[in-house]
C-alpha cells in the first residue's frame, strides 16, 4: 500500500482534518513537478470513504481529481451508490464528476447511460440512457426500462426526464414529451398506476390502489375497482414481517354486484384470503392458509382475488408444529369450502373436514453403526360433518353399509417400519424392509369399531453415479448431480 506522504491537512477555518487520499497499484510513477501520479493495474484508491478501483488511474493532485478507464468501479458508501463506467473523471474532494458508458446501482433504482454527470451529493444528470427496478443482477437485462434522451435525477428524490419512452423486452410501448417520477430507496406512501380491463362478465374495468407505508415491516394497499356491469369493488391487502422468518398478509374484498343479483337475486359478495407463518422457536412453528368467499362463483368471476378457479374446492388449514433432529409433532386442521355445488350459494354442509388430525413422526433413523434403520408414522384424524353422519341415499334413515356414505369417524393410524441396509462397496445397496400397519376406526353408526392389519413387506436394490459440478457464484459454490436407479418389490397382505 503506498500513500500521500506529509500529515493530515488542517481546513485553517473550520478546523477539520482532511481525508488522506490512498492507494495500491502494481506499479506506479509519481511525477512531483507536475503533480500527478499515474497508477497501472490492481488499483485501489480510497479517500474518505470513496473507493475507486480500475485497471489505469491518473491522479491529478492539484485539482484533486481521478481520471480511471479500464473496468472502473466506483463506490460511494455515505450515498449507498455503486458506479461502473468505462472511463470516469471525478473531483474526489468536491464528488462531482463525468462518466461514460456509465451503470449505476443505488437501492433499488438501475441506470444506464453513454453519459452521466454527477453535479452534488446525490444529484446526477444522465444522456442517452435507460432507469428500472428490476432486482436482477447488473450483468442481466431487465425486462422494461424507461429510455431518456436527458433525464435529471435526484437520489433518494425525484427524477425528471424529457422525452422518456417506455420499453418492455426493448419494445416500445408509450412515449411523452416528460415525465416525473421518485427515485426512493425506501418505499413510499402514493397512489399506484391505474389498471384497465375488459371482459364479457364484468364489462369494461378501471382499478386504482394507494399504497401505505406503514413502517419498515408492515404495509397496507386500499383499492377500488370500477366495473361498468357490476359496480365498485374495494379491496385491502395488508402485509407484516415479525422477522425473517416470521411474516403473513391478508386480502379482503367486498363488492354489491349488479350482475349477480339479475342471476341469483342477492347482491353482497366477499373474498378473504389469509396466510402467514410464525416461529416462535426454530422448530416450533405455526402456519396458517385461510380462504374465505361468499358464494362458488367468485373464484371464476375474480380469479386474480383469490385461486381456484378450476379447482374442487378451497381449503382453509392452520397447522401447529413441532420439529425435533429424529422426530416431529403435527396439529392441523382442515376445512373443505365446495366449488361444485349446484347453485352458487348453496349450504356447505354436507362437506366432510379434518377437525383435527394429528401426526407423529419418527423419522428413519440409523442405529448400530447403521446395521438397522427404524422410523414409524402414526395419524389421529377426526372427520367431521355438519349436516349428519352419514348420507343416506336410500332415504330410509338407516346406515346401509356399501350403500350410504359415512361423513363422521374417528380414525387412527400406526405404522412403524424396519429396515436392514446391505451396502456392497460403492456399487449398489441392497436393502429389506419389514413394516406392520395397522388402523383403527370409531364410527357413529352401524359397526361402532373396526379395524386393519396389514404386512408391508419390501426388498430394493439401487445405485447411484453422480458428478459435482463447481461454480464461482457467491451463493452456490458447488452442485452435485445424482441418478439413483432402484429395482424393487413390494408386498402388502392383510394380517
Amino acid at each position: 500500500m503506498a500513500e500521500e506522504t506529509g500529515h493530515a491537512l488542517i481546513d485553517p477555518v473550520e478546523h477539520k482534518a482532511v481525508p488522506k487520499l490512498r492507494f495500491k497499484a502494481k506499479r506506479h510513477m509519481e511525477d512531483i513537478s507536475k503533480h500527478f501520479i499515474e497508477l497501472e493495474g490492481g488499483i485501489v484508491v480510497t479517500y474518505g470513504d470513496s473507493v475507486l478501483e480500475a485497471g489505469r488511474v491518473t491522479v491529478k493532485k492539484n485539482e484533486n481529481i481521478f481520471d480511471a478507464s479500464e473496468n472502473v468501479i466506483l463506490t460511494i458508501p455515505s450515498e449507498q451508490t455503486i458506479i461502473k463506467a468505462h472511463r470516469i473523471i471525478y473531483n474526489y474532494q468536491q464528488k462531482v464528476g463525468e462518466f461514460i458508458n456509465v451503470y449505476m446501482r443505488s437501492g433499488f433504482s438501475r441506470f444506464r447511460a453513454k453519459k452521466a454527470v454527477k453535479i452534488g451529493p446525490r444529484k446526477y444528470e444522465m444522456y442517452d440512457g435507460t432507469y428500472t427496478t428490476c432486482d436482477v443482477a447488473d450483468e442481466e437485462s431487465c425486462p422494461w426500462r424507461i429510455w431518456s434522451h436527458k433525464s435529471k435525477v435526484m437520489l433518494d428524490g425525484y427524477a425528471t426526464v424529457e422525452h422518456p419512452v417506455f420499453l418492455v423486452e426493448g419494445f416500445p410501448l408509450l412515449y411523452s414529451p416528460f415525465a416525473f417520477f421518485p427515485i426512493k430507496k425506501k418505499r413510499q406512501t402514493g397512489f399506484l398506476m391505474p389498471e384497465l380491463g375488459a371482459s364479457d362478465r364484468s364489462g369494461f374495468s378501471v382499478k386504482n390502489s394507494l399504497f401505505l407505508a406503514l413502517g419498515r415491516s408492515h404495509d397496507t394497499t386500499l383499492e377500488a375497482e370500477y366495473f361498468s356491469k357490476r359496480g365498485i369493488k374495494g379491496g385491502m391487502e395488508y402485509r407484516f414481517m415479525l422477522d425473517d422468518l416470521s411474516q403473513g398478509q391478508i386480502h379482503t374484498y367486498y363488492l354489491r354486484d349488479r350482475e349477480f343479483k339479475k342471476d341469483f337475486g342477492e347482491r353482497d359478495r366477499f373474498a378473504v384470503d389469509y396466510d402467514h407463518q410464525l416461529y416462535f422457536a426454530k422448530n416450533l412453528f405455526n402456519k396458517a392458509e385461510i380462504k374465505v368467499i361468499s358464494d362458488d362463483d367468485y373464484v371464476k368471476d375474480f380469479d386474480e382475488d383469490i385461486g381456484g378457479r378450476e379447482d374442487a374446492g378451497l381449503e382453509a388449514k392452520l397447522l401447529q408444529g413441532w420439529n425435533f433432529d429424529n422426530f416431529s409433532f403435527n396439529l392441523e386442521g382442515l376445512y373443505y369450502e365446495s366449488l361444485v355445488s349446484e347453485k352458487p350459494r348453496d349450504s356447505n354442509k354436507n362437506v366432510t373436514h379434518k377437525l383435527p388430525e394429528f401426526r407423529a413422526v419418527w423419522q428413519p433413523t440409523d442405529y448400530f453403526n447403521h446395521f438397522l434403520n427404524f422410523g414409524v408414522e402414526s395419524s389421529f384424524v377426526y372427520f367431521a360433518n355438519e349436516e349428519g353422519d352419514f348420507q343416506d341415499f336410500n332415504s330410509n334413515t338407516i346406515f346401509d353399509e356399501g350403500v350410504d356414505h359415512l361423513k363422521r369417524a374417528h380414525r387412527m393410524d400406526i405404522f412403524p417400519k424396519l429396515r436392514v441396509p446391505f451396502r456392497f462397496k460403492r456399487y449398489f445397496e441392497f436393502i429389506p424392509s419389514f413394516g406392520y400397519r395397522e388402523t383403527q376406526w370409531w364410527l357413529p353408526v352401524g359397526d361402532p369399531h373396526k379395524s386393519r392389519r396389514i404386512v408391508d413387506l419390501e426388498q430394493a436394490i439401487k445405485t447411484n453415479v453422480g458428478r459435482v459440478y463447481y461454480y464461482d457464484g457467491e451463493k452456490v459454490q458447488k452442485i452435485k448431480h445424482v441418478v439413483e436407479p432402484t429395482l424393487s418389490y413390494h408386498y402388502s397382505p392383510f394380517a
